[in-house]
């Protein structure tokens, strides 16, 4: 099986609180992953830690994965 992750952010450790990450989400970019449930709208990321910070000092990444989209088989 082949898989897409769909790039929608970015996240930095928490430098005051080490178990915490904080996380920007570009909703423009997100918007699409979208889904309905009992009328409310929601979001499933997945944020992964990076093996060494990119330039702007972020951590970690923030990405929304869909199982063989890749593939053209349908979201799950």
């Amino acid at each position: 099986m082949t898989k897409q992750v769909d790039y929608i952010g970015h996240g930095t450790q928490n430098k005051k609180f080490k178990g915490l990450t904080d996380v920007v989400i570009c909703v423009d970019d997100a918007e699409q992953f979208f889904y309905e449930y009992q009328g409310k709208r929601y979001l499933k990321v997945q944020v992964s830690k990076r093996k060494k910070s990119d330039r702007f000092g972020h951590t970690h990444s923030v990405s929304h994965f869909t199982p063989g989209k890749a593939d053209g088989q349908a979201e799950g």
